[in-house]
């Protein structure tokens, strides 16, 4: 039989590749493309639009860690969001991103500090001293710009069980097939990339690991035995190291939960104590 005699003949086989190669085409098309136009057109004032990739893994919020920490955040401060599935970037090629009274914003870090300062219970440092703000704000650009970095890398280092666990059994086809053909795709490529040019990608695994405790130990230490880094309340350098905790013990194949469980008890009963609160939805 030929191709075409095949085709004529499997008329349902073919108007499902068709549409199929069409739905992909769209992904891959917003994937690489920044946004230009506000994705929630009908927005209404004063709701906070959540906008993140279609596809939530099993025991996590957001296939990204960023997603997750923004997340949290946004809960966190009692802010009222919805949230919105777009596979659109941010104007800056990003995501997660939000909407807000017909605005986009991009880039997490930038997201937080605008909301702190629109929203007072946003600024989750206001009750700390000057001096446990300034302390705040280091340990939160240590978590953010080097232990982040180091969960991103260990994801890349072992791609293929990484992407795997990033899968939803409860999924539809849909969703896996842009989950496993485009989307895991880009964010192979795009971290990779920003690993290599930021120097993260130029370390090899032992002296990556090496960076990586020295962070657990000082978050450790911090911690101690307080409820959170400064005290009884949760400050927003906690929400990051929170998110990556979180990440590292839904995601197996980052290492990262066991390590941490034999070595850091503390940062293991702060992680179940914050996903219990937070997100009990999700089983990890």
């Amino acid at each position: 039989m030929t191709f075409s005699a095949f085709f004529s003949e499997n008329q349902y086989l073919t108007s499902g590749l068709a549409v199929g190669a069409l739905t992909a085409s769209f992904y891959l098309y917003r994937l690489r493309r920044p946004s230009l136009t506000l994705v929630k057109l009908n927005w209404k004032p004063g709701i906070i639009y959540y906008i993140a990739p279609p596809i939530r893994p099993k025991s996590l919020p957001s296939i990204s860690p960023y997603g997750v920490k923004l997340e949290t955040f946004l809960k966190v401060s009692g802010l009222d969001y919805e949230s919105v599935k777009s596979a659109q970037r941010s104007p800056k090629g990003n995501f997660p991103f939000i909407e807000y009274n017909g605005k986009a914003y991009s880039d997490t870090n930038l997201i937080m500090r605008f909301l702190s300062k629109e929203f007072q219970s946003a600024d989750l440092d206001r009750y700390l001293s000057d001096e446990d703000k300034a302390r705040s704000l280091a340990f939160y650009w240590m978590f953010e710009e080097v232990l982040m970095r180091c969960l991103v890398y260990l994801g890349m280092h072992d791609f293929a069980k990484f992407s795997q666990e990033l899968d939803n059994p409860k999924s539809g086809l849909r969703s896996k097939i842009i989950l496993n053909l485009f989307i895991k795709r880009a964010i192979y490529r795009s971290n990779t990339t920003k690993l290599y040019y930021q120097g993260f990608g130029r370390f090899n695994l032992e002296e990556l690991r090496g960076i990586f405790h020295e962070c657990l130990e000082s978050a450790n230490a911090q911690l101690a035995k307080k409820e959170y880094l400064f005290g009884d309340t949760i400050s927003r350098a906690d929400v990051t190291l929170f998110a990556i905790l979180y990440y590292m013990h839904a995601i197996p194949s980052l290492g990262g939960a066991k390590l941490i469980s034999e070595q850091y008890p503390s940062l293991t009963e702060y992680t179940r104590k914050n996903h219990q609160r937070f997100w009990p939805e999700y089983k990890i």
